[in-house]
């Protein structure tokens, strides 16, 4: 397990894409425009964000 702590954290128009996010903390993370384009979020907390992210391929279990 990752342990990547975006918590609470502001990623307006970041590029994440390709990114190992197994296991990381995006709770509450403000996620506007953010490319997650073939990221790996497998087991990745999301609760609460606020999200607007361009995403075309995803490794999820």
């Amino acid at each position: 397990m990752s342990n990547i702590n975006l918590a609470d954290s502001n990623l307006l128009c970041a590029d994440l894409s390709h990114t190992n996010l197994t296991g990381a903390d995006l709770s509450g993370a403000e996620m506007l425009s953010v490319d997650l384009t073939g990221a790996n979020l497998t087991g990745a907390d999301w609760t609460d964000a606020v999200s607007k992210i361009n995403i075309t391929q995803v490794s999820s279990p």
